[in-house]
């Protein structure tokens, strides 16, 4: 009959042990879920500052000579005309105008080398 108590007793031991470990795995997976949430808002703010970043002048402006720099004359001139119309009182509104002519000038003299070539 001893045994019967040692082995219900033991039992009981081990449910509380499990129902412990349970408890704890339960917290710990509540603790994952708030930090996940956490991170996740963070992920969202760093995304909207990114965004933010993009949408200045300098972003823009610096983009246009990077793009004139690489030959894609096209997507620069957007790049400029994108200083000059968002951010008109800016000063690299100016200097973004002046390579729109410089830009502008290139495309022209590409559009006159690939007429050219056509006619020879």
């Amino acid at each position: 009959m001893r045994i019967h108590y040692i082995i219900i007793g033991m039992a009981l031991v081990v449910i509380a042990l499990l129902g412990t470990f349970m408890v704890i795995q339960d917290g710990q997976l509540t603790s994952e879920k708030a930090r996940s949430a956490d991170l996740q808002k963070k992920v969202e703010s760093l995304e909207q500052e990114v965004s933010a970043l993009k949408n200045t002048e300098d972003n823009y402006f610096q983009r246009g000579v990077d793009l004139q720099y690489a030959g894609k004359f096209q997507e620069a001139k957007e790049a400029f005309e994108i200083v000059i119309t968002k951010f008109p009182t800016s000063d690299l509104a100016a200097k973004a105008r002046e390579r729109l002519i410089y830009v502008n000038d290139t495309i022209a003299h590409q559009g006159e080398g690939e007429t050219n070539k056509g006619t020879q």
